[in-house]
């Protein structure tokens, strides 16, 4: 993260940053800006887990409870259903996430974790997710960070109305003034993620990272392996239910 501070303070500012992990350069007017140097997750989840641990719970009581009973195909189907829900919750809750490499910032959703090295990162914007623009214009939304508040989500449908409008009368958003200055203010996941894109930029600059890694090709990989075993363990669970 990028902040401002008093030129007394900057070398406390930088202490804190290096105890934390960070590599630091210090800018103008005592900018610090910290530059990655081992993959940092900006989002969690603590409900995924709270939700994947009572449903786990719940279905292993009415699995045991099943088989007590006697009613053995009851109790595999309970076990296969409950097996089925966690994983869906931990496929839709709990894994998806952001995280900022010292080459790429990699956003992992549900379906799919895309990698973009930060070369071609074009902007981070906050909607209704927060969404990465890449140099080819292709949008990626992060799933695990949506934006809290309609007063933001307005404020943020508002700026994207008027970037189509100047594509649609020929001009670049990116190039208006002050533009770049506004994507990296504030708190938000969308302004960190820029701050550390500038950053990891000048690291390439000063020669301390690679600089072919940063400017790779954005990837796209797909997880149909984990809905494929999540289709095969729910088919099981209602064949066992008929079975039952």
């Amino acid at each position: 993260m990028k902040r401002a501070v008093a030129r007394g303070d900057v070398g406390r500012a930088v202490a804190r940053a290096v105890a934390r992990g960070f590599h630091v350069a210090t800018g103008t007017h005592g900018t610090i800006i910290p530059m990655i140097v081992s993959p940092l997750t900006l989002t969690r989840t603590l409900s995924g887990w709270i939700l994947g641990v009572v449903v786990l719970g719940f279905g292993a009581f009415a699995a045991v409870d099943a088989f007590a009973r006697g009613f053995f195909y009851a109790g595999v189907a309970t076990s296969f259903g409950t097996l089925a829900l966690v994983m869906l919750v931990a496929w839709t809750l709990i894994l998806p996430r952001l995280v900022v490499e010292p080459e790429a910032v990699v956003v992992h959703n549900a379906t799919s974790v895309v990698r973009i090295p930060w070369a071609r990162l074009r902007e981070a914007q906050d909607v209704y997710f927060v969404e990465l623009t890449d140099t080819d214009g292709v949008v990626t939304r992060v799933w695990s960070a949506p934006v809290q508040g309609m007063g933001q989500r307005r404020k943020a449908l508002r700026a994207k109305a008027a970037d189509a409008d100047l594509l649609r009368h020929g001009v670049d958003p990116s190039q208006v003034e002050d533009r770049a200055a506004k994507l990296r203010e504030g708190q938000g996941i969308s302004a960190q993620v820029m701050r550390y894109k500038d950053a990891q930029l000048k690291a390439v600059e000063a020669g301390e990272l690679d600089a072919d890694a940063v400017n790779a090709e954005v990837t796209k990989t797909w997880l149909s392996l984990q809905w494929i075993m999540f289709g095969v363990v729910t088919v099981a669970t209602v064949v066992l239910l008929v079975i039952a």
